[in-house]
């Protein structure tokens, strides 16, 4: 089984599209992304080990329903998933959603 050990943001990545390397048991994996999914993870990523709840999540978004942000959290999910990469958003009932081998260290 991969065990996630660190997530980064590859250099040259801006907060409209760029790549997350995730470094793993297994090796490095580099995850490119745009829009939606992209956004998700630069919010999820400057958090760092913080969880961010549905409200900061909708805010820093520009959305206005939960729906649309457990949405976002679910396709941020599936283009990790897509590149082999399982389990990288970790989900606590009342604190929020965080990335597994957090982010930016503040």
């Amino acid at each position: 089984v991969m065990k996630i050990e660190s997530v980064a943001v590859e250099d040259g990545s801006t907060d409209q599209a760029g790549a997350a390397l995730v470094h793993t048991s297994t090796g490095l994996v580099r995850v490119p992304m745009r829009g939606r999914p992209w956004q998700v993870f630069w919010l999820l990523h400057q958090a760092g080990v913080k969880f961010v709840d549905t409200d900061r999540l909708q805010q820093g978004l520009g959305i206005s329903s939960e729906g649309a942000a457990r949405n976002a959290i679910i396709r941020l999910k599936k283009v990790f998933a897509k590149a082999g990469v399982e389990k990288i958003v970790e989900n606590r009932k009342g604190a929020g959603y965080r990335l597994v081998g957090g982010g930016s260290p503040g």
